[in-house]
């Protein structure tokens, strides 16, 4: 745990309440575990090769696996890669309700933009998600 010291002491943005409850409420209605990455791009032009970057040098697992000590989980490492070499990397620019909605698609079966949906039906109604 003492490499990830550091990455964890960054991490301090998933220790606020609404974050917190964001994550698990993604967790149950997507039956899965959800892990919140920090990346920040110096300029809008670099910002792709900086998240290639970002993705192949280690850092998007290194986050990934300091959240797993966080949330004292078991992870079983298996063959191959976390994100594979070849990995497409898109980028859309989104506006503040933009970057809210796709949030909010991530909780509810009520949206038009279909990003994700629950295997078990454990969608919340619009209005829950739009207070979290």
């Amino acid at each position: 745990m003492a490499s990830y010291t550091h990455i964890i002491q960054t991490m301090d943005y998933l220790a606020h309440p609404d974050v917190d409850k964001f994550i698990s409420c993604t967790e149950e209605v997507l039956n899965s575990r959800t892990f919140l990455l920090n990346f920040h791009s110096k300029e809008r032009t670099l910002l792709l090769s900086e998240l290639h970057s970002f993705i192949q040098d280690g850092a998007l697992k290194k986050q990934f696996l300091a959240q797993i000590l966080l949330k004292k989980m078991y992870y079983a490492k298996q063959a191959g890669e976390l994100v594979k070499p070849d990995v497409e990397i898109r980028s859309q620019k989104l506006s503040g309700q933009a970057k809210k909605d796709y949030l909010k698609s991530l909780l509810t079966a009520e949206n038009s933009l279909r990003f994700v949906q629950s295997p078990y039906n454990k969608q919340m109604p619009e209005a829950e998600a739009s207070k979290i």
